[in-house]
């Protein structure tokens, strides 16, 4: 009796002596285009490290929920990081290995203590392994520029700003200055560039905090699709239904009364900022679908470059507007235009609305 459990001890031990080796688990922090970090995912390639130790590849730089991850993991570990995704950064079994000369120095001094774990033969190919997983990459800057430009677009063409800054143009002009008019335009611009951008930045940290991530998406699409009816119902109704897709006529009349006392360009730079909010029932629309988008979808970095070029995409008709009346355009045939196009100009933001809206139901 004494024996045969003797025997089932040591069995059980040879047995599950692999369990025990394959217990170790961490994750491997990385950026995209990170030099050091590639220098170690083809270590952990040429000698099956992440097989071995069960190891997690997360990539960090262009995916917000690994950062959000790297980010707990790293503070969980007593380090806390903020912002900073400096990696690579290796988390096994709560140690915490940093650059990739300390990483692989750790893994060969594990090989010459012959601690390395055995591996399976169907553990051969890293892509078969059941205990790899490679997160996949969320949108780029340049995977998002598709959806990001056809919101600014949006935005761009409603036909608000171009009354708001042609109102600014015509009390610039009535002071007797042509060349004042391209200074006056680009400050205008200036300052809604820097007021969007800012509510933006705020925006997008506020939505971020937001667990569900898939819930954000949801309602970022559903918001798209919302607005892009009620920019074609304006299309085809123009002022149906009590409302309009452009700013309230109760604050139109007080719009007009403060863009009528700037004759300047410092002047026009104010008013840009304080017009900002009179836009934002207007043109802000796109700009919370996308934020939505790029709180669950871009990592802090990713979603500064969206930001900049969506808000340079908005501007620019303003600047080209600007440029026109300066090199000729008259103040009241581009108000006419404005005027006759506005049903083309609604239908133009609605048709993109609702391919954003498709865009992100379909994945």
């Amino acid at each position: 009796m004494f024996r045969k459990t003797i025997f089932i001890i040591l069995a059980s031990i040879i047995l599950l002596s692999p369990l025990q080796s394959k217990a170790t688990s961490g994750s491997f922090f990385y950026g995209e285009t990170c030099p050091h970090c590639h220098t170690v995912l083809k270590y952990f390639s040429e000698n099956q490290i992440a097989e071995r130790y069960n190891i997690i590849l997360r990539e960090v730089w262009a995916d917000r929920n690994n950062a959000s991850i790297f980010i707990k993991d790293m503070e969980a570990a007593g380090q806390s990081l903020g912002d900073n995704l400096s990696v690579p950064i290796l988390i096994l079994d709560g140690k915490v290995l940093s650059g990739d000369k300390p990483i692989i120095s750790f893994f060969e001094q594990e090989h010459k203590l012959g601690n390395w774990p055995q591996i399976s033969s169907d553990q051969t190919q890293p892509s078969s392994a059941q205990n790899i997983q490679v997160a996949k990459h969320t949108h780029t800057f340049w995977g998002f520029f598709p959806k990001l430009s056809l919101a600014a677009l949006a935005s761009a063409a409603n036909p608000c700003a171009f009354a708001v800054l042609i109102i600014l143009l015509i009390s610039i002009m009535a002071a007797g200055n042509r060349r004042r008019i391209l200074g006056a335009g680009f400050a205008f611009a200036l300052a809604v560039f820097i007021s969007y951008l800012a509510m933006g930045f705020g925006l997008y940290s506020t939505f971020a905090t937001f667990e569900s991530t898939k819930t954000i998406t949801n309602i970022a699409g559903a918001l798209a699709l919302i607005l892009g009816l009620f920019n074609l119902k304006d299309a085809i109704w123009y002022g149906k239904g009590g409302f309009k897709m452009e700013v309230p006529m109760a604050w139109r009349g007080r719009m007009r009364i403060v863009l009528a006392k700037i004759t300047s360009i410092p002047g026009a730079f104010i008013v840009g900022l304080l017009i900002s909010l009179f836009l934002l029932p207007c043109t802000s629309g796109p700009y919370i679908v996308i934020l939505g988008l790029l709180s669950t979808e871009a990592t802090v970095t990713c979603a500064t470059q969206c930001l900049v070029a969506y808000n340079i995409i908005f501007v620019l008709p303003m600047i080209i507007v600007t440029l026109a009346i300066y090199f000729g355009l008259d103040l009241k045939k581009a108000e006419q235009i404005r005027t006759k196009n506005l049903r083309t100009l609604h239908f133009i933001i609605g048709l993109l609305l609702i391919a954003i809206a498709a865009w992100t139901f379909l994945g």
